[in-house]
């Protein structure tokens, strides 16, 4: 859980956006967290731990998120059965108590309708669950293309917070080289990753750069 988390905090984007009653920036993942969670816990808890062929995989693609695990569903339960009450089926007993005594499940067999009924919150599509290859997988379909190959990309596209902090330095501190602009972070970044970011900005056209070699400086770009 605690991989799958971290990589979703990397590669999940967050919109950011401020309300006109309020300071307070509001951040808005592209899908309900706790519906992503709901779905890495289902996995876990119903894998089919006897296949050591096969891992539950966690896949972002630039119009959804998948997850899926080995172990096709139980007795007479289908997949059209998850999107309404139903009657929770228990293979692997020991992790799901286990779950439900660290408060990480509420109710058997509400899982499925708690992560439909959050994408509805958000106006989100519906996840749609499908049974191939002797598992299951659930799909989280994004509002919008996350990709940065979509035309017009700079106005549309989904920061994260680490590049929205750095588009902020260079628009107020710029030109800036990048050491300068790791020491005015608030929290450290590898100058690896703050260059793989400064990279993503200017493809987008909102950053550029300055001079050459050991000299370069970034600067902010308005479209």
């Amino acid at each position: 859980m605690a991989e799958a988390d971290v990589f979703l905090r990397r590669h999940l984007p967050v919109a950011s956006y401020f309300k006109s009653d309020q300071f307070k920036r509001i951040d808005q993942p592209a899908l309900p967290v706790l519906a992503v969670r709901e779905a890495l816990i289902n996995a876990i808890v119903h894998r089919d731990y006897a296949d050591q062929y096969t891992d539950i995989s966690l896949a972002i693609y630039d119009d959804r998120l998948e997850i899926w695990n080995s172990g096709t569903l139980l007795k007479n339960l289908t997949v059209e059965n998850l999107k309404s009450r139903h009657q929770s089926v228990l293979r692997n007993k020991l992790i799901a108590n286990a779950f439900y005594v660290r408060g990480w499940i509420e109710k058997w067999g509400i899982g499925t309708n708690k992560m439909i009924d959050l994408c509805k919150h958000d106006s989100l599509p519906e996840p749609d669950f499908e049974e191939y290859s002797d598992g299951i997988s659930v799909t989280f379909k994004f509002r919008e293309s996350i990709g940065i190959n979509k035309q017009d990309v700079a106005v549309n596209h989904v920061l994260n917070r680490r590049q929205e902090e750095i588009l902020s330095i260079i628009k107020k501190h710029g030109p800036i080289a990048v050491q300068q602009l790791i020491k005015e972070l608030e929290s450290y970044s590898p100058t690896r990753t703050v260059q793989k970011d400064l990279n993503s900005l200017k493809k987008m056209g909102l950053a550029g750069t300055e001079g050459s070699a050991k000299k370069t400086k970034w600067v902010f770009k308005s479209k």
